[in-house]
């Protein structure tokens, strides 16, 4: 599909861009070499006898600067996804998870545990289907007829809404639990009523606001598209934003060659949700189930990651033999955004600001980070425990935020980049009355300034 934009054309100006309707795309061109897409068709408790596992990760959730949730599947090539092990087991299975960030490959501590439909919260899912003109009557049908399987197989509890676009967004049903409802409410006519240009994020803003009337705890919305976003009304970034503030992950399909594939992953990426590539009509009735699926049923890693900046993650699956093992990668940044707190990572004895061996990691990855950023500024801050004398304390915490300040201007970082400021005991995060809770006030944070 084209971008298009109206003409000043006389005729443009009078019928108006909603009387202008998108070129019909051809016949399905064939998929590139090596395309062998893996759609979820069965579910099955995973036994040592699989013959070919591999693990895949369908998206992935920053829930602070050091704390991120993978969701990973246990598959094969057939379409079988395996659940049903304890946490311990699939904790054997799943062998190794690293991180190589700054040239240095480290083990990374993670949580493991599993959802299966049968455990995690009922959801409301907005499905948002593109009926732009490139779509043709009968893709349009085939669309139709996939979103009517997947309402036959939901959970019952379950609500859908149904979405349609082209330059305009129609909603044919509010989110319901109903089967009968919304197989009577979807109108399965084509492009009848439809056929002009693309208003991607304007139809996914109707998904969001019609799960955010839901009253189920879980959300998301799956956007359906042939094509180039042409004639939203709405931007991207404020989509995000508002998806990211109604904690709504947006799961994004793009069809065929005439997508904008980076423009639909990073909708998907900012919002937790998953992205999904497909070439055949006839994969319409495949990907929506198994996106459903997989929303349902996944393996959560949620790992605990101690340096900031780019992060290239190996989560490593080893069955046992003849089984090969598989490797799942991904990228992710956890570079604080202005204005955040980051907990740097460094050590001193007690009552004493010399900084301890055991901190040159955290040292190496902020002066990493800030000769990644050159106009980056960042402001160090000391805290301590509630033990001994407040007037003390604060000189302390002053004390140890200028030595990581010294430490880093002694390796070339410009003096005016690092500040530093001691708050004592007057800034807890936790009990000062337990163990626990003043090991968690005796912290070193980095704030950054400007980035």
């Amino acid at each position: 599909m084209k971008r298009f934009v109206c003409a000043a054309a006389t005729a443009i100006l009078v019928i108006g861009c909603a009387g202008v309707r998108e070129p019909i795309a051809g016949p399905d061109a064939p998929p590139p070499p090596g395309y062998s897409p893996v759609f979820v068709n069965s579910i099955q408790p995973y036994q040592p006898s699989a013959p070919a596992p591999f693990i895949a990760v369908s998206r992935v959730q920053m829930k602070d600067a050091r704390t991120v949730r993978i969701a990973a599947h246990v598959l094969d090539s057939s379409g079988v996804l395996y659940t049903g092990l304890g946490s311990k087991e699939w904790q054997k299975l799943i062998c190794e998870v690293t991180s190589e960030i700054g040239g240095r490959t480290t083990q990374v501590q993670y949580r493991l545990s599993e959802f299966t439909a049968a455990t995690i919260e009922l959801h409301a899912t907005a499905l948002v289907l593109d009926h732009s003109g490139s779509m043709g009557d009968d893709r349009a049908f085939a669309l139709q007829d996939a979103a009517l399987r997947l309402i036959a197989q939901k959970r019952d509890a379950d609500e859908f809404a149904i979405v349609k676009f082209d330059s305009r967004v129609g909603i044919e049903s509010p989110a319901t639990s109903s089967r009968a409802d919304l197989m009577q409410r979807l109108r399965r006519v084509g492009l009848r009523g439809y056929g002009g240009f693309t208003a991607i994020v304007d139809g996914a803003a109707a998904g969001l606001s019609a799960v955010a009337a839901s009253s189920l705890p879980s959300k998301a919305v799956l956007v359906f598209t042939d094509g180039y976003d042409n004639s939203s009304q709405m931007s991207k970034d404020s989509l995000i934003a508002w998806a990211r503030a109604l904690g709504v992950r947006i799961c994004t399909i793009g069809f065929g060659y005439n997508i904008d594939e980076d423009y639909l992953r990073s909708i998907a990426s900012a919002t937790s949700g998953m992205y999904t590539r497909i070439y055949r009509t006839e994969e319409f009735d495949a990907v929506l189930p198994s996106i459903y699926t997989l929303l349902e049923n996944y393996i959560a890693l949620d790992l605990q990651l101690k340096e900031y900046g780019v992060h290239h993650i190996r989560i490593k699956l080893c069955p046992p033999k003849p089984a090969a093992e598989s490797v799942a990668e991904l990228t992710l940044d956890n570079t604080p955004d202005v204005g955040s707190i980051g907990i740097l990572y460094v050590y001193f004895d007690v009552d004493k600001a010399d900084l301890k061996p055991e901190s040159k990691p955290a040292l190496d990855n902020i002066e990493a980070l800030l000769r990644a950023y050159p106009t980056m500024v960042i402001e160090l801050r000391g805290h301590t425990d509630s033990t001994g004398n407040a007037e003390y304390n604060l000189r302390l915490s002053e004390r140890r935020a200028n030595a990581v300040r010294a430490e880093l201007i002694r390796r070339g970082i410009a003096a005016d980049r690092v500040r530093a400021l001691g708050f004592g005991v007057t800034q807890p995060v936790a009990d000062n009355r337990t163990p626990e809770g003043r090991a968690l006030n005796r912290r070193t944070e980095f704030v950054i300034v400007r980035k």
